[in-house]
């Protein structure tokens, strides 16, 4: 399965201080960046230019190996994550093709 997991920083996750915007991105945000740039289980992702946000594709075998995954982001207690499943191209193409012979039986 593949999932598309959007990402922001929170404001409750905001530091207030330069020490505590220092520490955030060297202890949460850059070490949740270098694990996601080497996993192998993302397909494509990026940052959203200009903004305190990003999303990525991952595969995984289920619901709950997502769930494993962004919780073990360095950054997951900071952000607000949300994961969506998405159906491949091809499965739905199939789908189609059966409504489309269902509605020409139809005639």
């Amino acid at each position: 399965m593949i999932y598309l997991v959007k990402f922001e920083a929170t404001a409750a996750g905001a530091p207030t201080t330069r020490e505590q915007t220092i520490e955030l991105l060297d202890k949460l945000i850059i070490p949740t960046l270098e694990k996601l740039a080497k996993d192998g289980k993302i397909r494509a992702g990026g940052l959203l230019v200009g903004a305190r946000a990003g999303v990525f594709i991952v595969a995984a075998k289920s619901h709950d190996e997502v769930t494993e995954l962004v919780r073990a982001l360095p950054s997951w207690g900071v952000m607000g994550w949300k994961v969506t499943p998405l159906e491949s191209f091809a499965h739905r193409a199939e789908l189609e093709k059966k409504v489309v012979q269902e509605l020409r039986a139809q005639k």
